[in-house]
Formats: C-alpha cells, sequence, structure tokens
C-alpha cells in the first residue's frame, strides 16, 4: 500500500480496535493572519465520528497554533457540535504533504517579517525621535512576535486516537 493510501485510510473499518488512530479532510476557512498561540479557524470537508459524535460536513473547528521551525503546529483539545462539547481527543493537524503541522514557506516570512519590520521601524522613530539602536538590538533579541498568513481552502488533516 502506498504512503498516502496509508495516510488516507482513516481507519473506519469494523476491524479497527481502541487504540487505531482516525482522521478526516479539513480545509483552513479564510485568509488568517496568526501569531504564536492563536487560534486557527477549520472547516471538516466530510462527516465523522468523534467519541461517539457525528462531526458534520463543514463544521467549524478552532485550533491553538504555535510555530516550530518551519511549520505551524495546530492542536485542537476541544470542539463544539451543536449543543455538544467533545474534549479530551487532542486532534493534531497535518498538511497535504503527510507531515504534522502546516508548512511555512520563505516567501510567507519574508513578507510577513518585511512589513513587520517596517512598522516597527516607523513606530521606534515616531516614539523615539529617531533613535533606532534600540530597535535594532530588539530585533536582534527576537523581541518580535512573528506573525504569518493562512491561506484560505489549504487542505488539511484531522487526526486523533479513538
Amino acid at each position: 500500500q502506498s504512503r498516502k493510501a496509508k495516510f488516507e485510510n482513516r481507519g473506519n473499518d469494523s476491524n479497527s480496535n481502541s487504540n487505531s488512530s482516525k482522521q478526516t479532510k479539513a480545509i483552513v476557512r479564510g485568509n488568517q493572519k496568526i501569531s504564536n498561540g492563536q487560534n486557527l479557524r477549520i472547516a471538516t470537508q466530510e462527516d465523522t465520528y468523534i467519541n461517539g459524535t457525528k462531526v458534520p460536513k463543514n463544521t467549524i473547528i478552532y485550533g491553538q497554533t504555535s510555530f516550530s521551525g518551519d511549520r505551524v503546529q495546530v492542536t485542537i483539545n476541544s470542539l463544539k457540535v451543536g449543543s455538544k462539547i467533545i474534549s479530551g481527543q487532542n486532534i493534531e493537524i497535518y498538511s497535504n504533504d503527510g507531515l504534522k503541522g502546516i508548512p511555512i514557506t520563505s516567501s510567507q516570512l519574508m513578507l510577513d517579517g518585511k512589513k513587520m519590520a517596517e512598522n516597527e521601524i516607523r513606530s521606534q522613530i515616531q516614539t523615539h525621535g529617531g533613535k533606532i539602536g534600540g530597535l535594532v538590538s530588539q530585533l536582534v533579541r527576537g523581541k518580535q512576535d512573528l506573525s504569518i498568513t493562512i491561506l484560505d481552502n489549504q487542505i488539511l488533516f484531522l487526526k486523533w486516537k479513538t
């Protein structure tokens, strides 16, 4: 069985055991500019069951982001379906390449980093009357929060253990 076929096998057959993992397709809903720790809005793309609760297609789910190397990791600890809250699943996000997290491209980093630096320079110049030495040391020390834009309709996979 190919790697892609293994990845897309959702473990939904009747022979799966209680320690199997399950997954479903999802997409990013709307262009979203995020920073470390912010929530990412995701929509399921098919009906699935989590903890015996049906999660219909197009259910909006929010996951907390964290930056790790060249990927954005997204973890979903709970979700709301109708009036029911499903928690304790620790749902993880995988991208279409089969790797955990959403890839960050160098162009995303360069464009968003450039905008961030330009805005900070303007702010520092206005605040400190042109004293930009503090800005340079602040940027070098990495105190600025990175933010990137995740594009609408990016294909994702939600994966959890049953």
